[in-house]
């Protein structure tokens, strides 16, 4: 993946991307009638995100507010989380930025919940909603999410995790040299 000047991931092969699409909404076609809701909100959001990737925006919203709501009737914290996240994003490129920051708090609200079990996905929520915070100008807010993010990375020891985070600082440190 590579930054554009929002810091947003761009494929690098597109081309690759839609036979993913086209994979996945084979495979979606394919789930039976009674398949869990978990299952199926896992192949929607996929769907979802590989739209937002090829830049169809609206079709992304679509997928992903669907598997969103079975996510959360399907009582799986983090995969609601995910799917909260990926929606967010979907939002956040489609211009809707005060609704995709309200998406993106909710969902960190929820990674810092003991009782949601999704702790794991905090660091992707500050990171997330960093982006997002660039986008709106807000970036001394963007950067204590980015520095949260990392140190949760850190903690983590995901090289590339921790390197994404770092790119994103980086960036932000560039543009805003006086943060």
């Amino acid at each position: 993946m590579a930054w554009n000047c929002f810091l947003r991931n761009l494929p690098q092969q597109p081309q690759q991307v839609a036979v993913e699409l086209r994979s996945g909404l084979q495979r979606l076609g394919s789930l039976a009638p009674d398949a869990p809701p978990g299952e199926r909100a896992a192949s929607l959001g996929r769907i979802g995100e590989y739209y937002r990737q090829l830049g169809m925006l609206d079709e992304a919203v679509s997928y992903l507010e669907r598997a969103h709501e079975l996510a959360l009737a399907a009582k799986a914290p983090s995969l609601a989380v995910t799917m909260a996240l990926r929606l967010a994003t979907a939002r956040q490129h489609r211009g809707e930025h005060p609704r995709a920051e309200t998406m993106f708090q909710e969902a960190l609200r929820r990674t810092r919940d003991p009782a949601a079990q999704a702790a794991q996905l905090e660091d992707f929520a500050l990171q997330h909603l960093g982006k997002c915070l660039v986008e709106m100008g807000r970036l001394a807010e963007a950067r204590d999410c980015f520095e949260q993010a990392l140190t949760l990375r850190i903690g983590k020891g995901e090289q590339g995790l921790i390197a994404s985070t770092r790119e994103a600082l980086d960036l932000l440190l560039a543009a805003q040299p006086l943060l």
